[in-house]
Parts: C-alpha cells; structure tokens; sequence
C-alpha cells in the first residue's frame, strides 16, 4: 500500500512539475511576443517617421530652383508648395498634414488647392512645418509621440523675397 502511494506521490510530484514547466513556458512565450510586438510597433512608427521627412526632403530637393518652394498657410493649415513648368504650362504639388496623415496634391497652378483632392503618403500622427527666409523645418511625430525635426536651406531664393515679400 505504501508503494502504491509512493508511486502516487512521485506522479503526483512529475505531474506538477510539468504543469509547472509548461505555464512557465507559456507565460515567457506571452512575454516574448509582447516585446515583439512593441519593438516591431516602435520600428514601423520611427520608419514612418523618417520616411515622411525623407520624402519631403528629397521633394525640396528636387525642386530647389528659382523660388519655386514655399511654405504658406492654405485652408487653415501649413502648406508646402512646389512649383514646376512642364511643357509651358505651371503646376503646384501641394504637401499638407491633414487627419493623421501626410498627402500630396499635384495640380496646375491656377486650380485652387482643395486637400480632399489629395493623396495619402504616409500616415503620422503629427507633421509641422514653416518657412523662416531661406529655411524650412519640419517636425513628424509618431504614435509613440517621438518626433524628429529637418531643416532644409534652399539654394534658390525664396518666392516672398523675390516678389519682394520678405528677406532671404
């Protein structure tokens, strides 16, 4: 009788421990995959991030020319204006922050800028931007509300300082 409890005990015991292992295992696993996904959140906001301030550099840069860059304010919000001339006839890109996302709007310069008729870039929770003579700042922020500043200086001259408007 004894060995029969001894035997009972001992599976008792192999049976806990495990019980024992395999919650253990299942709680790092959780764990893991908890991490996991903070870190590949924490990467897809900072990517975004600097996706949006690459893009909009690589736009300015393209463009810097004959004053052909602005920031001004359009419909409440800041606006960066890029114009360009094809084939003789003038045409804006407009590159705005509306509703969590940054958009573009590519139309002919004397349309009048209508953001619903953008398109969605890249999504981020807060973009900022302004024009301080020859130099544009820029913010992007990510969910994680960690935000990276650019600041550009255009080559060419400003358009309010050669209508006159400001100092370069």
């Amino acid at each position: 009788m004894q060995e029969k409890r001894k035997n009972a005990v001992e599976s008792l015991f192999v049976l806990l421990l495990f019980s024992l292992f395999a919650i253990t295992s299942l709680l790092i696993v959780t764990i893991g995959s908890n991490i996991y996904h903070s870190i590949v959140e924490g990467t897809d906001t900072n990517s975004a991030v600097r996706s949006s301030l690459s893009y909009v550099s690589n736009k300015v840069r393209a463009a810097d020319s004959g004053g052909n860059i602005s920031i001004q304010e359009q419909d409440g919000m800041e606006v960066l204006i890029i114009r360009q001339t094809i084939e003789g006839m003038v045409y804006h890109t407009y590159i705005y922050y509306q509703d969590g996302y940054l958009w573009e709007n590519f139309t002919q310069a004397e349309d009048f800028f209508q953001p619903e008729m953008g398109e969605k870039v890249l999504e981020v929770q807060d973009f900022q931007m302004k024009q301080e003579g020859s130099a544009l700042h820029f913010r992007a922020a990510g969910a994680n509300d960690s935000g990276l500043t650019l600041s550009l200086f255009l080559r060419s001259e400003p358009e309010s300082a050669s209508e006159g408007g400001g100092t370069p």
